[in-house]
């Protein structure tokens, strides 16, 4: 859990309407994974607007959202108006997971083909050298001696499943 406003501390240029001292017990851009007590980020994209869902982000439980215009559906809890709601689920989920890569060593690998070969070439090689590494791919990630299909198959995953794996890493050792 983390305090609403420990977590606005971290948004440039963010305005809250509403109580901040709000405990938030998840985040999530998805309305239908919104639990009670959670806060759901809203943002304009390309295919979507992400504010057509803050009704059911808020019928399902979510005690603030962070859009970008206040939305009239969300009176009544704490709305974060950001000027960038992307920008801000990055920010949002690096906080709210106490920032994992901070405490891990980071390599990142990117390209058209061979990103997985090369991870798993490198995860190999580090853990035979008697250190404790994750890994994570487009297919899945490893941490600690569990593989888990992360369910992403894209090779850029949001910044919230990033930023929660990472933290599965910081957990497991790596």
């Amino acid at each position: 859990m983390s305090l609403l406003s420990a977590l606005v501390a971290e948004l440039p240029g963010a305005r809250v309407v509403g109580p901040a001292d709000v405990e938030i017990a998840g985040l999530t851009a998805d309305s239908r994974a919104v639990e009670p007590g959670w806060l759901f980020i809203a943002y304009q994209g390309k295919e979507r607007d992400l504010h057509d869902f803050v009704p059911s982000a808020v019928a399902a439980g979510a005690s603030a959202v962070a859009v970008e215009r206040e939305v009239e559906a969300a009176r009544g809890i704490t709305q974060i108006i950001v000027p960038d709601g992307r920008a801000a689920e990055g920010l949002l989920a690096a906080a709210f997971f106490g920032y994992p890569s901070r405490r891990l060593g980071v390599i990142g690998v990117t390209g058209t083909d061979g990103k997985t070969t090369t991870t798993t070439l490198v995860h190999s090689i580090l853990n035979a050298a008697g250190l404790r590494a994750g890994m994570i791919t487009t297919v899945a990630a490893k941490i600690g001696d569990r593989s888990i299909d992360t369910g992403l198959h894209t090779t850029t995953p949001r910044a919230l499943e990033v930023q929660r794996l990472l933290a599965g890493l910081v957990e497991a050792g790596a």
